[in-house]
């Protein structure tokens, strides 16, 4: 029977999540480093649907900015074009490490997801696409109803697609609270599941150990 699990910063099996979305990549891309990537593990909360061993969903949430907390994102280190992510919300997440067996385990996930992103509070939601994946932006775009930011792109340095061996334009998309509510009603209306409330690590309490720490 599959299951949700959230864990906050260091917790959980992030190696496990990180394996799982780098074989998915290696399908499609070359230039994925787990070195690079670990550098945003002190500011990232994952999602997984998990039955048994496997994990059949996985999603991770970076923070961006919690308040008066900050931190630079994937998104902002990549060669952006025409986009800025400086005057963003008080709470501002970046997504990314989407990795999915089948559209329902997809759904299930992203339907938690968003719950959660809606018990926290969250303002402001942006991630990416590869502009040659047709699928991925169908998801995106019509099932999850983010907006598409017009002329900004990204392009990370020694990224590159396997097809073409070039290097990868990404699309950057971005959802408000709004947006997210439109999301949340289809979910509900498409799947028919329920989100328990107060059951998952939060931004808030996550902050308030931070600044304990420091």
């Amino acid at each position: 029977m599959n299951h949700i699990q959230v864990w906050e910063p260091f917790q959980g099996d992030v190696e496990g999540v990180r394996q799982t979305f780098r074989q998915r990549m290696a399908k499609r891309y070359e230039g994925w480093s787990d070195e690079y990537d670990e550098q945003w593990d002190k500011n990232s909360f994952l999602f997984v649907l998990k039955n048994g061993n496997e994990y059949e969903a996985t999603c991770r949430m970076i923070v961006k900015r919690y308040h008066d907390i900050c931190f630079t994102t994937p998104m902002e280190k990549a060669n952006v074009q025409a986009y800025s992510l400086d005057q963003y919300h008080n709470i501002c997440l970046e997504g990314g490490m989407v990795s999915f067996n089948d559209i329902q385990s997809f759904g299930i996930l992203m339907y938690h997801v968003t719950n959660w992103l809606f018990e926290n509070e969250v303002d402001y939601l942006f991630t990416c696409y590869d502009v040659d994946n047709q699928f991925i932006k169908s998801l995106y775009v019509d099932m999850l109803n983010f907006e598409v930011i017009k002329d900004a792109h990204l392009i990370y340095g020694g990224f590159s697609s396997k097809k073409t061996n070039e290097e990868v334009k990404w699309q950057v998309v971005g959802a408000d609270k709004e947006r997210g509510k439109h999301t949340l009603d289809k979910f509900l209306a498409d799947l028919g599941l329920i989100y328990e409330k107060g059951v998952h690590p939060t931004l808030k309490d996550w902050a308030e150990g931070l600044k304990r720490s420091t």
